[in-house]
């Protein structure tokens, strides 16, 4: 893969960018990023102002967001802190996907 690069929902719909893969990243309560994967190219989308990574508050608002735009494959991941809180390596926490189909 190369390396990141910024990207923007907006490019990606005026474009007409196909995803290859939708990764909706959840964090505590009710934070969750999207990462996209379009052909070899891995990033967080990003606000176009601020150049930091947009927070959505819920997997629905993430779909709406890319309502429209063609999506190959999405995935729900979760990684969990329950290793780093034990003291474990951050290395091996555990980290949990769920496949889902577009529709």
């Amino acid at each position: 893969m190369k390396e990141p690069r910024s990207m923007y929902l907006r490019k990606i719909k005026s474009h007409h960018l196909p995803i290859h893969e939708l990764n909706i990243i959840s964090h505590e309560g009710d934070i969750y990023l999207a990462e996209v994967r379009i052909h070899d190219h891995i990033s967080v989308i990003r606000d176009e102002i601020t150049d930091q990574p947009v927070i959505f508050h819920s997997v629905n608002s993430v779909k709406e967001s890319f309502q429209g735009i063609s999506i190959a494959c999405m995935n729900l991941v979760h990684y969990t802190p329950y290793d780093e809180m034990i003291g474990n390596d951050t290395e091996c926490a555990g980290k949990m996907v769920i496949h889902s189909h577009v529709a």
